[in-house]
C-alpha cells in the first residue's frame, strides 16, 4: 500500500514538473498565488499568536472557531452561487439545444426543398437550355464559318482586282492633291497678309 501511495505520489510530481514545463505561464502565476497564501498564513499564525499572548488560548481559540465559520460560510456561498449559475447554465443550454435542434430540423428541410430546385434546375438545364444552347452555338458556328468563306473570296478579289495597287496609286494622287492644296492656301494666305500690310 504504501509502495502505490509513493508511486502515485511520484507520478503526480512527475506530471506537476511536465505541466509546468509546458506551461511556464502557469507556473509563474501559480508561484505568485503560492507566495500569497503562504505570506496570508504566516501574517495570520503571527496574529493569532499575538491574540493569544493578550487574550488567552479559550478566546484564541473562540475567535479562531469565528474565522472558520465566516470562512465556512463564505466558501459555501460562493459555492452555492457557483451551482445557481451552473444550473442556470444548465437551464440555458436545455434551451439553446431545444433552439439547435429546432434550427437543425429547419436546415435539414431547406436542405430538401434546395435539392428538389437542384433536380429541377438541373432538368430544365438539361431538357431546355442545353438544346438552345446546342442551336445557338451551331448558328455561331455556321455564321463564323460563312465569314471566313466570304473573307477568303473577298481576299481573293481584292489580289484579283489588285485593290493595294489600286489603293497606293490613289494615296499618291492625293498626296499630290494635298502638297498642291497646302501650297494654294500657303500662297493665299502670304497675298491676304500682303495686303493687310
Amino acid at each position: 500500500m504504501v509502495k502505490i501511495s509513493k508511486l502515485l505520489l511520484l507520478g503526480a510530481g512527475a506530471y506537476a514538473v511536465k505541466y509546468y514545463l509546458d506551461n511556464p505561464k502557469k507556473a509563474e502565476e501559480h508561484k505568485e498565488i503560492l507566495k500569497e497564501k503562504a505570506n496570508n498564513s504566516i501574517s495570520y499564525t503571527k496574529c493569532m499568536w499575538n491574540y493569544t499572548k493578550e487574550n488567552g488560548i479559550a478566546e484564541s481559540a473562540e475567535h479562531l472557531k469565528n474565522d472558520l465559520e465566516r470562512v465556512t460560510k463564505e466558501n459555501i456561498e460562493k459555492l452555492n452561487n457557483k451551482v445557481n449559475d451552473t444550473v442556470e447554465y444548465g437551464k440555458q443550454l436545455a434551451n439553446d439545444s431545444v433552439a439547435i435542434k429546432d434550427s437543425a430540423f429547419a436546415i435539414k428541410d431547406k436542405g430538401a426543398e434546395l435539392t428538389n430546385n437542384l433536380t429541377e434546375a438541373t432538368k430544365i438545364l438539361k431538357e431546355e437550355i442545353t438544346p438552345a444552347l446546342n442551336n445557338y452555338i451551331n448558328d455561331v458556328k455556321d455564321i463564323v464559318s460563312r465569314i471566313s468563306l466570304k473573307s477568303e473570296e473577298l481576299k481573293e478579289i481584292v489580289k484579283k482586282d489588285n485593290v493595294e495597287g489600286k489603293i497606293k496609286e490613289y494615296k499618291e494622287d492625293i498626296d499630290s492633291i494635298v502638297v498642291e492644296t497646302k501650297e494654294k492656301i500657303e500662297e493665299i494666305s502670304r497675298e491676304e497678309k500682303s495686303e493687310i500690310a
